[in-house]
Formats: structure tokens, C-alpha cells, sequence
């Protein structure tokens, strides 16, 4: 059924919303590549839970907020949903998120709201991507990025703004040496298959370049190794030799069994490298990074660089100062605070991450800093039976989409810092923190969105929570 809607609001994903009404009943229409301010035929798929997806059919009278395209894709990518929208509307619209969503809690316990930190790059700020391998019944190679609003279907890319050019030239080389050497691509449902994904880093301060062939693990699908020399030596010869890694990473995958991920270098560096800058009171800190296949990194330099610094320029630290980085991922946030604290004590999970942040702090000169892998609780607690009572001057946490647990909010609690930075990819979880945290005697002094993902709806939310 086709229909003609007024474009009234953006959904989280940054999908156009309108209002249907019908026998006095209204539900929720989503429209990926739509706009507010746009009047729009759309064709409407069934409603579900009270909302229902429409397909674009048609911009009738477009919004004065509407940019002409710069990418050919902008209408069947999944990924630049604001990619249309004047880039001021775009930080007025992630703004106005960030205020509704912490009306009411701004209302009870007024703070110090920031205006959002605009992007330095609007475009090819990514230092990392990710591109599909998928085939349709035909036999129809693609390799490229998800359609919108179908997650299972995959478009070959011509370019991508996201990433510096370079990311698709690669992209159309591998396609082009996929498509004369009978590999096929992996499917997940049956275990068949060669080629799983193409993953692409950067160094954006340093130029190093790494390129990630992920491939099947199933032995009835292994590559023959000339084939692979010949890729190596196709990207070898269009990017040079200089600064550049080349991974194969098989990842296999059984019934019954977890599966597992085997990293090979085929070509060049180990690990490329990554810097930042840190400035507080007159001083300026340069951090290098060694980023391998698996290293988590922040996808965008720049934006975490003034994520970081914003941090520190809240909590105000002073060399006397314990800080402690909970869920610290690879500790980079405690790597900068500790260049203006006594000593920072980063505990992570993921083992993997934590001999990241050691190589990273002794090749950084770090001496105060301490990463610990292990259950946050667990560890805290050790170190409580260890040394007595603990207590830090501040504590860090920059955890998942999914917010922190409860435990989580206990154990910061127990440590009774006088400040908290919590930074947060998801400003809905942060504000449901926020609210756990005042119970346990916490209230937001300051707070600045930050665009970290411009022609997209996501949003890096920065907090500053003091003792009531």
C-alpha cells in the first residue's frame, strides 16, 4: 500500500518518522532515507508492535534541511542515515536527544549542559571498517556494506565517504580478484564457503595502513596459498610497501564448539601505529599506539582525542589524585589521565585488551599505570583483601551500548570517588545509570555530547557526576 506522509522526527537510527492515523488509532511509521520537514510517498509494510516500516518511494516536496547526496549510495546504505541532512541540523537534532533525554533528570537535579563538540571531519573520519562478502542465487558477487533495513542483503560499494579513498580502491581490487578466482562467499547458516569479510585500519595521524582478509575455517573450504600470494602482491603493488600489514584471520565456526579466530601476517608490519594528543594546564602528552588485527581502537581519532581531553578538562585532576579505570577496554582514557595523576589502576575482562594496554603504556613510558585482567568485583576485591579498605579520587567508566550493571554501580560505590567521568555510546543507558548513581549519593555536575559519528545518529555522551 502507498501512502503520503509528512516527515515529522527522526528515529534512533536516524530513520524519518510520521504519525499514521487510521479509524483513530495512531502507530509509528518508520522511513529510512527520510527527513523531517520532508512530504514523502511510501510504500507501507505490515505493522508490528505499534510501528510499522515504510519503504521510500518518493520525495514530494523536500525539506529545507535537505542537502543533495555527495555519495551515490545515500539511498540504499544502511550506514549514513543523516547523510542528507545540513550538518548543523544534525548536531541541532543529537542535541535536542541528549536535552530530552535528560529533561526530566535536568529538571530534579540541574547541571551544566555543554552544546555538542562538533566532528573536525565531517567525512572519511573512520579509521576502521568492515565490508561483506555475500552472493545471491544467481551467483552475483558483492562485496561491500548492508543494505538499509536489510541486514541480510549486502551492495557493492563504489566509494565510501566514511574512510579515506584509499579504503575503496581496496574494496573494488578485492572484488575485482574475488570475481576471477572461483572462491565463493561464506554462509553462516550451512558452514559453506570461502570468504567471510574485508577489514580495513588506519592510522590517521601516522598513515599505517592494515588490511584484514577473514576467511572460512572449514577445512573443506581452505584457499590455496597461490591465491592468496596473488592478492598480496595485487594490493602490494597499488599501495606500496611501505607502512602497511596484511592479516589473514580464519575464523572457524562449529556446532557444539566455541568457535575460534587464528590470526596470520601475510605481508609487512606486525602492528600499525596510531598517535593522539593530550593537553591539560600548558602541557601537551603525543600517546602512540600499537594497533593489531584484534586491538579494539576508537573507529574515530580525532572525535576520541577531544573525547579525552574534555574528560580530563571535567575531572580536573591533580598529581595526588587515584584514578581507576573500570571496563577500561584497552585503557586509553587511563593512559591520558595518567600523564596528571599519582597513579591510574585500569581492569578490564578481555585478557587481550589488557596486553595491549601494557605494550601501549611501556612503549608510552608509563610507569603509573596498572591493567589488571579480570572481573571487576573480583579484582576490586583482591585487591581489598590485599591492601584493606581501597578508595579512589576518581573513577573512569566508558562501558558497552548496554550501560553498567548493577554490580557495577555497587563496586564504584564501594570505591567513594569524589568525581565519576562516565563516557557513553548510549545516552538512553547513561541516563538509567544516572539515576542508579544519585541513589548511591552521585549527581551530574557537566555533561557535552560530543559527534564522534557525523551522517549518523550516534552520539558519545561525556558526564561529570560529583558527591551530593
Amino acid at each position: 500500500m502507498e501512502k503520503k506522509f509528512l516527515i515529522t522526527s527522526l528515529s534512533k537510527k536516524g530513520f524519518g518518522r510520521a504519525i499514521e492515523e487510521n479509524s483513530q488509532v495512531k502507530t509509528i511509521l518508520e522511513v529510512p532515507h527520510s527527513l523531517p520537514g520532508d512530504e514523502i510517498t511510501a510504500f507501507l509494510y505490515k505493522k508490528r508492535k505499534g510501528k510499522r516500516k515504510g519503504r521510500l518511494l518518493s520525495i514530494d516536496k523536500p525539506s529545507t534541511s535537505r542537502n543533495e547526496p555527495t555519495c551515490p549510495h545515500a539511498f540504499i546504505c544502511g550506514g549514513c542515515t543523516l547523510h542528507c541532512l545540513a550538518y548543523e541540523k544534525q548536531l541541532e537534532e543529537k542535541q535536542k536527544r541528549v536535552l530530552n533525554l535528560f529533561q526530566d533528570y535536568f529538571i530534579q537535579r540541574p547541571f551544566e549542559l555543554f552544546p555538542i563538540s562538533p566532528a573536525k571531519q565531517q567525512w572519511e573520519y573512520r579509521n576502521k571498517m568492515e565490508f561483506n562478502f555475500s552472493e545471491n542465487k544467481a551467483g552475483t558477487k558483492f562485496l561491500g556494506l548492508m543494505i538499509a533495513s536489510a541486514n541480510r542483503f549486502v551492495f557493492n560499494i563504489t566509494k565510501c565517504h566514511l574512510a579515506s579513498v584509499w579504503f575503496s580502491e581496496i574494496v573494488d581490487l578485492v572484488r575485482g580478484w574475488w570475481e576471477k578466482t572461483g572462491l565463493s562467499a561464506y554462509n553462516g547458516i550451512t558452514n559453506e564457503g570461502h570468504l567471510r569479510s574485508l577489514t580495513l585500519r588506519e592510522g590517521k595521524n601516522t598513515g599505517d595502513k592494515m588490511i584484514i582478509l577473514t576467511v572460512s575455517g572449514n577445512p573443506d573450504y581452505r584457499i590455496d596459498p597461490l591465491l592468496l600470494n596473488d592478492l598480496v602482491k595485487k594490493l602490494t603493488d597499488h599501495l606500496g610497501k611501505d607502512k602497511l600489514s596484511i592479516y589473514l584471520r580464519v575464523w572457524t565456526c562449529q556446532k557444539g564448539t566455541p568457535s575460534t579466530i587464528q590470526d596470520s601476517l601475510l605481508f609487512g608490519m606486525e602492528n600499525i601505529y596510531e598517535t593522539m594528543s593530550i593537553a591539560y594546564q600548558n602541557q601537551i602528552k603525543t600517546m602512540r599506539f600499537a594497533i593489531g588485527p584484534s586491538s579494539f581502537f576508537q573507529p574515530n581519532t580525532h572525535q576520541a582525542e577531544k573525547i579525552y581531553n574534555q574528560a580530563i578538562a571535567f575531572a580536573t585532576p591533580s598529581q595526588t589524585d587515584i584514578v581507576y579505570d573500570l571496563y577500561a577496554g584497552v585503557g586509553s582514557i587511563g593512559m591520558a589521565f595518567s600523564y596528571f595523576v599519582k597513579k591510574v589502576i585500569a581492569i578490564e575482562l578481555n585478557a587481550e585488551a589488557i596486553e595491549d594496554a601494557k605494550k601501549n603504556c611501556a612503549q608510552n613510558h608509563i610507569t603509573n599505570m596498572q591493567a589488571i585482567a579480570g572481573d571487576v568485583k573480583q579484582i576490586l576485591q583482591d585487591i581489598r583483601n590485599q591492601s584493606g579498605e581501597i578508595t579512589a579520587d576518581i573513577v573512569i567508566v566508558d562501558p558497552p551500548r548496554a550501560g553498567l550493571m548493577a554490580d557495577a554501580i555497587d563496586q564504584i560505590a564501594l570505591l567513594n570517588p569524589s568525581k565519576i567521568i562516565y563516557i557513553s555510546c548510549n545516552p538512553e543507558t547513561q541516563k538509567l545509570d544516572a539515576e542508579q548513581l544519585f541513589e548511591k549519593g552521585y549527581a551530574i555536575q557537566k555533561m557535552m555530547p560530543v559527534d564522534q559519528f557525523s551522517q549518523t545518529m550516534h552520539i558519545e555522551n561525556i558526564a561529570l557526576l560529583t558527591k551530593i
